[in-house]
């Protein structure tokens, strides 16, 4: 486990033909130049995920995840650790339990998911973590 809490990123499938939707949405979520957009939204159908939310709180996951940018199909979010930056695609690790996608890299097969072991960030506001507790496998529930 890591020594810093996990915070999550939500990410989603762009439904086809939503390439100019998708650069628009981009461009005015994360305040970036047209090319910067262009450029985020295009590597994201390489790898078939874009980024909706990064550093969010688990608590915050839930109502993240149900109000989805039109773009993108629904029901197709997933959540991943926000650390390591990989999209689903890149991780090599799924809790069933929590819907989470994570890399365990050098974990052992058996080390849980961030929330299973209970090291995450409850809630984010404004990049600030406004409430963190070490959960001792409670499972995600706060």
């Amino acid at each position: 486990m890591s020594e810093q809490p996990t915070e999550f990123n939500v990410w989603a499938r762009p439904k086809d033909g939503s390439l100019a939707r998708a650069v628009q949405w981009t461009r005015e979520k994360w305040k970036l130049s047209l090319a910067d957009a262009m450029s985020r939204v295009l590597h994201s159908r390489e790898t078939g995920w874009v980024l909706i939310h990064e550093r969010c709180g688990w608590l915050d996951v839930p109502g993240l995840v149900k109000s989805l940018p039109d773009f993108v199909e629904p029901g197709s979010a997933a959540v991943t650790e926000y650390e390591l930056g990989y999209s689903p695609a890149g991780c090599n690790a799924y809790c069933a339990t929590h819907g989470l996608h994570y890399l365990r890299g050098s974990r052992s097969s058996e080390t849980p998911c961030p929330v299973c072991a209970g090291w995450y960030i409850d809630s984010v506001q404004n990049g600030m973590a406004i409430r963190l507790t070490r959960h001792d496998g409670d499972n995600g529930d706060a």
